[in-house]
C-alpha cells in the first residue's frame, strides 16, 4: 500500500489480496491499518490525496481507518487529525463506486461518537451517509451497484445522524461528569463547583461539539482512575489537570480546581487542543473565574456563548449553594 514501502513488506500486507478485494469478510490487520494511517499522512502531506494515487485496496483500508473502534485508533492513529483528510475522503468515496468500502462506513458508524477532533462528528456522519446514498442515485453508476448500494442502505436505514447525537451528547456528558467529580472532590475549597456547574448546563443542553482532558505525567496514573478519558501531557506542571471544552466557534479551557480560566476564538486558534495546552504557559488567563461565588463572569461568558449556540443557561442553575 505505501508507495515507498519495501517489496517484501507490501508482499506480506498485501498477501492474499484476491480475498481483500472481493470477500466481503474481510478486515485489514492493525499492521496494515498502521501502514494505511502513514500512507494517508504522506499523501494528505503532499497534497496527494486523489483517487489516482489510491487503489481500491488502499481505498478500503482508508474506509476501516475512518470508523476504528476507540482502542485501536488509539494505538493508530486518527486519519481525522490530518488537516483536508476529510472533505477528500469524501471525494474519494464518492468517486470509486465501492459497496465494501460503504459498509465499512456505515456498519461502524457509531464508533464516531467517541472520537476527539474539532470536526463536527454528526457532520461527519452525514457526509457519509450523503455520500453512499449519492452514488446509489447516479446516472453514472451502474445498475447492478445500485440495487446493492440500495440494498447495504437499507440494512443500515436505522444509522442516522439523529440516532448518533443523542448517543454522541451522552458520551461527552459522561466524559465532563467524570471532570467534575474529580477536580470537586480533589479541589473542594476552589471555585471548581461553581466552574463546573456553568458548563455543565452547556453540556446537558447539547451544544457541546468537543471535550478533551488533559493532566500532568506525575498525575496521570492517579487521575486516569477517576477520569478514564484523561490524557497526559508534558507541559503541563506538578498535579495540574485541565479540561478543553469546544464549541462551534469557541474553546474553553480551565483548569479543575477552577482557578484558571481561558477563552479562545477557534477561528485564531485551530490547532489540536494538545497544542492549545502546550501554549498556555505563555498565555494569561482571560476568564476571570476566581469570582465564581460572586456569578461576575458567568455573565458575559454566557452572552457570548449564546451567539455561537443560542442557548442561555438561567442563573439558578448554575448558582449553587456556599454550603
Amino acid at each position: 500500500m505505501k508507495n515507498n514501502a519495501s517489496p517484501t513488506l507490501l508482499s506480506k500486507v498485501s498477501s492474499n489480496v484476491e480475498e481483500r478485494l472481493f470477500g466481503k469478510s474481510w478486515s485489514p490487520t492493525e499492521e496494515e491499518l498502521t501502514l494505511g494511517y502513514s500512507h494517508v499522512k504522506r499523501l494528505v502531506e503532499g497534497d496527494a490525496f486523489s483517487l489516482p494515487n489510491i487503489s481500491l485496496y488502499a481505498q478500503r483500508v482508508i474506509a476501516h481507518l475512518c470508523v476504528l473502534a476507540p482502542s485501536v485508533r488509539e494505538r493508530v492513529g486518527n486519519v481525522f487529525d490530518f488537516d483536508g483528510f476529510w472533505p477528500r475522503a469524501t471525494v474519494l468515496f464518492e468517486q470509486r463506486v465501492d459497496v465494501i468500502s460503504y459498509e465499512v462506513l456505515l456498519s461502524n458508524i457509531d464508533n464516531l461518537v467517541s472520537m476527539d477532533i474539532d470536526l463536527d462528528i454528526i457532520e461527519i456522519a452525514s457526509d457519509i451517509i450523503l455520500a453512499v446514498s449519492t452514488v446509489a442515485r447516479r446516472s453514472d453508476t451502474n445498475a447492478r451497484n445500485r440495487r446493492v448500494i440500495k440494498q447495504v442502505v437499507t440494512t443500515y436505514s436505522n444509522t442516522k445522524p439523529d440516532g448518533l447525537v443523542k448517543k454522541r451528547q451522552q458520551y461527552l456528558a459522561s466524559k465532563f461528569s467524570s471532570f467534575r467529580k474529580y477536580s470537586e472532590s480533589e479541589f473542594d475549597i476552589g471555585n471548581s463547583r461553581w466552574v463546573n456547574a456553568f458548563f455543565d448546563t452547556y453540556v446537558e443542553a447539547g451544544v457541546v461539539r468537543n471535550i478533551q482532558i488533559f493532566c500532568a505525567f506525575d498525575q496521570y496514573v492517579s487521575v486516569l482512575n477517576k477520569v478514564p478519558s484523561c490524557q497526559s501531557h508534558e507541559a503541563l506542571d506538578d498535579g495540574k489537570a485541565y479540561i478543553v471544552i469546544r464549541f462551534d466557534q469557541v474553546i474553553i479551557v480551565y483548569s479543575a480546581n477552577g482557578e484558571k480560566g481561558y477563552i479562545f476564538n477557534a477561528a485564531k486558534h485551530s490547532y489540536p487542543a494538545h497544542d492549545l495546552i502546550a501554549k498556555l504557559p505563555m498565555m494569561k488567563p482571560n476568564m476571570g473565574i476566581s469570582l465564581s461565588r460572586a456569578g461576575i463572569w458567568q455573565y458575559p461568558v454566557s452572552y457570548l456563548l449564546k451567539k455561537v449556540t443560542g442557548f442561555t443557561p438561567k442563573r439558578s442553575e448554575y448558582m449553587v449553594n456556599n454550603g
